[in-house]
Protein backbone atom coordinates (compact mmCIF):
# COMPACT_ATOMS: atom_id res chain seq x y z
CA UNK A 1 0.00 0.00 0.00
CA UNK A 2 1.36 3.41 -1.00
CA UNK A 3 1.50 6.46 1.26
CA UNK A 4 -0.78 9.39 0.42
CA UNK A 5 2.11 11.53 -0.87
CA UNK A 6 3.34 8.92 -3.33
CA UNK A 7 2.71 9.75 -6.96
CA UNK A 8 0.33 7.28 -8.55
CA UNK A 9 1.57 5.50 -11.65
CA UNK A 10 0.02 6.77 -14.86
CA UNK A 11 -0.97 3.29 -15.97
CA UNK A 12 -1.58 0.15 -13.95
CA UNK A 13 -2.23 -3.46 -14.87
CA UNK A 14 -5.65 -4.30 -13.47
CA UNK A 15 -4.82 -8.00 -13.04
CA UNK A 16 -2.10 -7.06 -10.53
CA UNK A 17 -4.81 -5.80 -8.15
CA UNK A 18 -7.30 -8.64 -8.47
CA UNK A 19 -9.12 -10.54 -7.08
CA UNK A 20 -9.01 -7.66 -4.58
CA UNK A 21 -9.97 -5.74 -2.72
CA UNK A 22 -6.70 -3.89 -3.17
CA UNK A 23 -6.24 -0.22 -2.23
CA UNK A 24 -4.00 2.37 -3.83
CA UNK A 25 -3.47 5.76 -2.20
CA UNK A 26 -1.48 8.58 -3.69
CA UNK A 27 -1.40 11.85 -5.56
CA UNK A 28 -1.37 13.06 -9.12
CA UNK A 29 0.38 16.44 -9.46
CA UNK A 30 -1.80 19.08 -11.13
CA UNK A 31 0.95 20.12 -13.53
CA UNK A 32 0.68 16.64 -15.09
CA UNK A 33 -3.05 17.01 -15.82
CA UNK A 34 -2.90 18.95 -19.09
CA UNK A 35 -6.66 19.16 -19.69
CA UNK A 36 -7.37 20.49 -16.17
CA UNK A 37 -4.74 23.25 -16.06
CA UNK A 38 -6.60 25.72 -18.37
CA UNK A 39 -9.56 25.67 -15.94
CA UNK A 40 -7.39 26.91 -13.09
CA UNK A 41 -6.88 30.55 -12.18
CA UNK A 42 -3.14 30.15 -11.62
CA UNK A 43 -0.62 27.48 -10.81
CA UNK A 44 0.00 26.41 -7.20
CA UNK A 45 3.07 28.65 -6.74
CA UNK A 46 1.14 31.76 -7.81
CA UNK A 47 -1.77 30.64 -5.62
CA UNK A 48 0.42 30.80 -2.54
CA UNK A 49 1.63 34.27 -3.54
CA UNK A 50 -2.03 35.35 -3.87
CA UNK A 51 -2.82 33.97 -0.41
CA UNK A 52 -4.88 31.03 -1.66
CA UNK A 53 -4.49 27.70 0.12
CA UNK A 54 -4.66 25.24 -2.75
CA UNK A 55 -3.33 21.78 -3.45
CA UNK A 56 -0.54 20.93 -5.82
CA UNK A 57 -2.07 17.54 -6.53
CA UNK A 58 -5.25 15.52 -6.62
CA UNK A 59 -5.33 13.14 -3.64
CA UNK A 60 -6.76 9.77 -4.54
CA UNK A 61 -7.81 6.57 -2.81
CA UNK A 62 -8.62 3.82 -5.30
CA UNK A 63 -10.00 0.37 -4.45
CA UNK A 64 -9.92 -2.47 -7.00
CA UNK A 65 -12.45 -5.25 -6.36
CA UNK A 66 -14.38 -8.03 -8.05
CA UNK A 67 -18.00 -8.65 -7.09
CA UNK A 68 -19.75 -12.05 -6.83
CA UNK A 69 -20.98 -11.75 -10.43
CA UNK A 70 -17.37 -11.42 -11.63
CA UNK A 71 -17.57 -7.74 -12.52
CA UNK A 72 -14.43 -5.72 -11.81
CA UNK A 73 -14.86 -2.34 -10.09
CA UNK A 74 -12.62 0.54 -9.17
CA UNK A 75 -13.97 2.59 -6.26
CA UNK A 76 -12.56 6.09 -5.90
CA UNK A 77 -12.36 8.96 -3.44
CA UNK A 78 -10.72 12.10 -4.81
CA UNK A 79 -9.97 15.39 -3.09
CA UNK A 80 -8.47 18.61 -4.42
CA UNK A 81 -8.50 22.36 -3.71
CA UNK A 82 -8.20 24.35 -6.94
CA UNK A 83 -7.58 28.08 -7.56
CA UNK A 84 -10.41 29.52 -9.63
CA UNK A 85 -12.05 32.85 -10.38
CA UNK A 86 -15.47 33.53 -8.86
CA UNK A 87 -17.85 34.29 -11.73
CA UNK A 88 -20.02 36.50 -9.52
CA UNK A 89 -17.38 38.90 -8.15
CA UNK A 90 -14.39 38.02 -10.39
CA UNK A 91 -12.14 37.61 -7.34
CA UNK A 92 -9.82 34.72 -6.57
CA UNK A 93 -11.36 31.75 -4.82
CA UNK A 94 -10.58 28.16 -3.90
CA UNK A 95 -12.90 25.41 -5.10
CA UNK A 96 -12.94 22.33 -2.86
CA UNK A 97 -13.65 19.19 -4.83
CA UNK A 98 -14.46 15.94 -3.05
CA UNK A 99 -15.59 13.18 -5.37
CA UNK A 100 -16.64 9.64 -4.51
CA UNK A 101 -17.95 6.83 -6.68
CA UNK A 102 -16.94 3.79 -8.64
CA UNK A 103 -16.10 2.88 -12.17
CA UNK A 104 -16.78 -0.44 -13.90
CA UNK A 105 -13.70 -2.02 -15.43
CA UNK A 106 -15.33 -5.10 -16.97
CA UNK A 107 -18.42 -7.26 -17.08
CA UNK A 108 -20.78 -4.81 -15.38
CA UNK A 109 -24.49 -4.92 -16.07
CA UNK A 110 -24.97 -1.72 -14.02
CA UNK A 111 -26.21 0.83 -16.55
CA UNK A 112 -25.44 3.77 -14.25
CA UNK A 113 -21.77 2.91 -13.81
CA UNK A 114 -19.11 4.57 -15.96
CA UNK A 115 -17.19 1.93 -17.87
CA UNK A 116 -13.47 2.67 -18.12
CA UNK A 117 -11.70 1.35 -21.16
CA UNK A 118 -8.69 -0.87 -20.67
CA UNK A 119 -5.97 -1.11 -23.26
CA UNK A 120 -4.33 -4.56 -23.16
CA UNK A 121 -5.38 -4.89 -19.51
CA UNK A 122 -3.84 -1.52 -18.61
CA UNK A 123 -5.80 1.34 -17.05
CA UNK A 124 -4.76 4.98 -17.45
CA UNK A 125 -5.33 6.19 -13.86
CA UNK A 126 -4.39 9.80 -14.56
CA UNK A 127 -6.93 10.09 -17.38
CA UNK A 128 -9.71 8.52 -15.27
CA UNK A 129 -8.99 10.84 -12.32
CA UNK A 130 -8.64 13.92 -14.53
CA UNK A 131 -11.95 13.09 -16.26
CA UNK A 132 -13.72 12.84 -12.91
CA UNK A 133 -12.29 16.17 -11.67
CA UNK A 134 -13.20 17.91 -14.95
CA UNK A 135 -16.75 16.57 -14.77
CA UNK A 136 -17.05 17.82 -11.19
CA UNK A 137 -15.90 21.38 -11.87
CA UNK A 138 -18.67 23.94 -11.57
CA UNK A 139 -19.74 25.59 -14.81
CA UNK A 140 -19.56 28.97 -13.11
CA UNK A 141 -17.48 28.78 -9.93
CA UNK A 142 -18.73 31.09 -7.18
CA UNK A 143 -17.91 31.76 -3.58
CA UNK A 144 -20.08 29.84 -1.10
CA UNK A 145 -21.01 33.13 0.57
CA UNK A 146 -22.97 35.87 -1.16
CA UNK A 147 -20.31 37.97 -2.83
CA UNK A 148 -21.16 40.80 -5.17
CA UNK A 149 -17.80 42.06 -6.33
CA UNK A 150 -17.85 45.25 -4.34
CA UNK A 151 -21.35 46.23 -5.45
CA UNK A 152 -22.69 45.76 -1.95
CA UNK A 153 -21.21 46.19 1.46
CA UNK A 154 -22.47 44.13 4.35
CA UNK A 155 -22.28 45.85 7.69
CA UNK A 156 -22.66 43.70 10.73
CA UNK A 157 -23.83 45.18 13.95
CA UNK A 158 -26.33 44.91 16.73
CA UNK A 159 -29.73 46.60 16.48
CA UNK A 160 -31.73 48.17 19.33
CA UNK A 161 -33.10 44.80 20.43
CA UNK A 162 -29.63 43.30 20.81
CA UNK A 163 -30.13 41.01 17.80
CA UNK A 164 -27.26 40.78 15.33
CA UNK A 165 -28.24 42.65 12.20
CA UNK A 166 -26.92 42.47 8.66
CA UNK A 167 -27.39 45.70 6.75
CA UNK A 168 -26.73 45.74 3.05
CA UNK A 169 -25.91 49.04 1.44
CA UNK A 170 -26.00 49.09 -2.34
CA UNK A 171 -23.67 51.49 -4.13
CA UNK A 172 -24.88 52.81 -7.44
CA UNK A 173 -21.79 54.07 -9.29
CA UNK A 174 -23.84 55.60 -12.16
CA UNK A 175 -26.51 57.21 -9.99
CA UNK A 176 -25.13 60.72 -10.63
CA UNK A 177 -24.77 60.14 -14.36
CA UNK A 178 -28.34 61.24 -15.08
CA UNK A 179 -27.67 64.64 -13.49
CA UNK A 180 -24.41 65.05 -15.43
CA UNK A 181 -26.16 64.29 -18.73
CA UNK A 182 -28.92 66.78 -17.98
CA UNK A 183 -26.29 69.41 -17.04
CA UNK A 184 -24.32 68.77 -20.23
CA UNK A 185 -27.45 68.95 -22.38
CA UNK A 186 -28.46 72.21 -20.71
CA UNK A 187 -24.98 73.69 -21.37
CA UNK A 188 -24.98 72.48 -24.99
CA UNK A 189 -28.31 74.23 -25.56
CA UNK A 190 -26.84 77.61 -24.54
Amino acid sequence: MASTDTRLARQVSVKDYLPGPETLRGIIPLQLLDRLRPSLLVDSESSAQRGLETDEAVRATLVFERDLAGSVWLGFELSVRLPMECQRCLQDMVWQGDMKGRWALSGSSDLEADLLELEDGMLDLWQAVEDEVLLSLPMAPMHAHDCAGGATEVAEGVDDTGVEAHVTETRRPFAGLDELIKERNANDGD
